[in-house]
């Protein structure tokens, strides 16, 4: 993955932290956006990381190959 991806991985990393921290501090009122932002930023992180990990395993498969 290239370094821009590893950044987008963490700036979403970090989003959906700070929507969940915002999320546990808001005591009083409607949490539906905050809970929309959390999950959000969850699925997206989580496809990205997905993304990654293929990528990496392909890469790994791919020296495997060479190695033989």
């Amino acid at each position: 993955m290239a370094r821009n991806g590893a950044i987008e991985i963490d700036t979403e990393l970090q989003a959906w932290r700070d929507a969940e921290r915002r999320q546990e501090r808001t005591f009083v009122g409607d949490t539906t956006d905050l809970t929309r932002e959390v999950e959000r930023h969850r699925a997206e992180y989580m496809r990205l990381s997905t993304e990654h990990i293929v990528e990496w395993m392909a890469g790994l498969d791919a020296a495997q190959d060479l190695r033989h």
